[in-house]
């Protein structure tokens, strides 16, 4: 009997170690997307009126929710392309007006969706994996308007944004090219930079948890997405990035397909299209708000120059699009 005995001693021991780790998982993935986001209004964000930018809404229905924004363009832009922005995460399509405006600089429209749970988009935020399913309806709303479907379609996405971009060309093999910046390649990539090595246990049953909430989308991995894609793709990441680390992410995806165009670069952080005084910027605005309550944050926020902040580093995007474009 005492075989019996530890049978089920081992299994009393698994079931405990996998309730304990569900748990866990659960109350990170709880703590990461429970509700709606919405912008920080303290935050001076570049606008489309500063810029000049003509601009449609645009809303997207999806099963459940609504996505809302809009295409932005200069006068007289390319109408055989469309450029479609994907954000990043505790973001919305604001934050990327700079981007969107380079884009729309170079003589092309550009779609920018705020996904599901973001700003003026219906819903609350699902999980890791929802950029990647938001994307898609944003794919097909473009192949279905009457509009916009004889054109070719580029994505470009930063981090959370980065992951849909490169793993859209999955499920839209005709789109013509993908530049990323810092993108995610996975979920698994992602929690492992996220997490401290003595928490990876819990990253299967948080993908459990993510597969209840996003579906298919939470089984994308960019290796796998971007192994026979025909069209061109560029990954621009910094080695130092501490939110999504190279080493699990662009590092991986290099070692699988080294065809793929990088740009490889050593001091940008989590932001690497900006300019290296706009990262220094960024720095020290974080060093000193972590030190402030919030009544003392508001104050400091109304007079920083968040556009310095958010400056691009137009040299290292021209080189990016010329890859892009070729």
């Amino acid at each position: 009997m005492l075989w019996l005995y530890i049978i089920l001693g081992i299994l009393a021991f698994l079931l405990i170690f996998a309730i304990v780790a569900y748990a866990i998982a659960k109350k990170l993935h709880k703590a990461f997307f429970i509700g709606h986001y919405y912008d920080d209004t303290r935050i001076n964000y570049y606008t489309k009126e500063e810029f000049g930018l003509d601009f449609s809404p645009v809303e997207i229905n999806m099963e459940d929710s609504i996505l809302k924004g809009g295409l932005y363009s200069y006068p007289n832009y390319d109408k055989t392309k469309i450029f479609v922005v994907f954000h990043g995460m505790w973001s919305g399509v604001a934050a990327y007006v700079q981007d969107i405006e380079y884009i729309c600089h170079k003589g092309y429209q550009v779609l920018a969706m705020n996904y599901e749970g973001t700003n003026d988009s219906t819903g609350n935020l699902r999980g890791l994996a929802n950029s990647l399913r938001c994307a898609d309806a944003i794919i097909k709303y473009v192949k279905e308007n009457p509009l916009l479907k004889e054109r070719e379609i580029y994505v470009y996405g930063h981090s959370w944004g980065g992951f849909a971009a490169t793993n859209i060309p999955y499920y839209h093999k005709d789109i013509k090219g993908v530049l990323a910046l810092a993108p995610f390649i996975s979920i698994s990539s992602c929690m492992k930079g996220m997490l401290p090595k003595g928490l990876w246990f819990i990253i299967p049953f948080y993908k459990i948890i993510e597969y209840g909430k996003t579906k298919k989308y939470s089984k994308a991995n960019a290796i796998t997405s971007l192994a026979d894609f025909k069209g061109n793709v560029v990954i621009i990441h910094s080695t130092n990035d501490k939110v999504v680390k190279f080493k699990y992410n662009t590092n991986m995806l290099k070692k699988k397909l080294s065809n793929l165009n990088y740009i490889i670069v050593d001091d940008k952080d989590h932001c690497p299209q900006y300019s290296i005084n706009a990262v220094a910027v960024g720095r020290k605005f974080m060093e000193e708000t972590s030190k402030m309550g919030e009544k003392e944050k508001t104050e400091y926020m109304k007079g920083f120059d968040f556009h310095s902040m958010g400056a691009l580093d137009n040299s290292l995007l021209d080189k990016a699009f010329g890859l892009l474009l070729k």
